[in-house]
């Protein structure tokens, strides 16, 4: 893994917190332009590319909606996938989680709203019996909420 700005390198759990706290400034990837957004976004997945637009679109108001579609703007061999358990280990009780990417199945013991692209449908039905909720991503930026976490 390349350093990251605050000095780090290589992965530990300190250093995945600090990420998680400090998303924009601590990427693991080098900062693309919308315009290179735009480029990567040419898929053939029509709902894809409607999520990425209109996150584009929405991030004047949220600049951390940019960032979310650079990683959904990722080929699909670096996709991201988080797991439940994860979400759990990193998220706090009501706290909204964004994953730019898929949702896999796990342990989830908090009551939290999680928003991402996709999600397995193991996961899916373990977000409903831990009584937590998960939107989909387009209905979430159409909500307009801001108080949100990423999780990568």
């Amino acid at each position: 893994m390349r350093g990251c700005r605050s000095g780090q390198t290589g992965v530990a759990k300190d250093h995945v917190a600090k990420c998680l706290r400090r998303f924009e400034s601590c990427s693991p990837h080098k900062m693309i332009s919308k315009t290179q957004i735009n480029k990567k976004a040419q898929r053939k997945n029509e709902e894809l590319k409607k999520v990425i637009f209109l996150l584009k679109k929405e991030s004047k108001k949220e600049p951390k909606f940019l960032t979310v579609a650079k990683y959904l703007a990722f080929p699909t061999k670096k996709r991201i996938e988080v797991g439940l358990s994860k979400i759990d280990k990193y998220s706090k009780e009501g706290e909204t989680i964004i994953v730019p990417g898929k949702v896999l199945q796990g342990r989830l013991t908090k009551k939290i709203n999680i928003v991402a692209f996709r999600v397995s449908k193991k996961a899916l039905e373990t977000i409903k019996n831990s009584g937590s909720n998960f939107m989909n991503m387009e209905e979430f930026v159409k909500k307009g909420k801001k108080d949100f976490k990423v999780i990568i």
